[in-house]
């Protein structure tokens, strides 16, 4: 059953440990690629780069508490992972469309 919070494109959470209530440190931008560091609510600190990139949305991402990381329908072979902010009435967004995506620091 689907919830009615959720967009009708939307395909799941991804896990990562730690991002949970983590904090992205800094986004950096380099050719088809995106490198976003978060430190964890543990203190540790993780990287997730992401391939393929066709398309960048941000607004003041550094900074941003996070309550996870969503995966919304793309045109394939492209998936569209989506930062979620925990303050809701926060403007500070992240969503990066990409072909695939590897996680480090773990």
């Amino acid at each position: 059953m689907k919830d009615s919070n959720q967009p009708e494109n939307f395909v799941g959470y991804i896990e990562v440990p730690g991002l949970h209530d983590g904090v992205i440190v800094e986004v950096q931008e380099s050719g088809d690629s995106v490198r976003v560091a978060v430190r964890g609510a543990s203190g540790k600190h993780l990287a997730m780069e992401f391939f393929g990139v066709k398309d960048v949305t941000s607004n003041r991402p550094e900074g941003m508490t996070l309550y996870g990381l969503a995966e919304l329908k793309e045109q394939e072979p492209n998936r569209k992972f989506v930062f979620l902010n925990w303050d809701e009435k926060d403007t500070a967004k992240l969503e990066i469309i990409a072909s695939d995506f590897s996680l480090s620091g773990l």
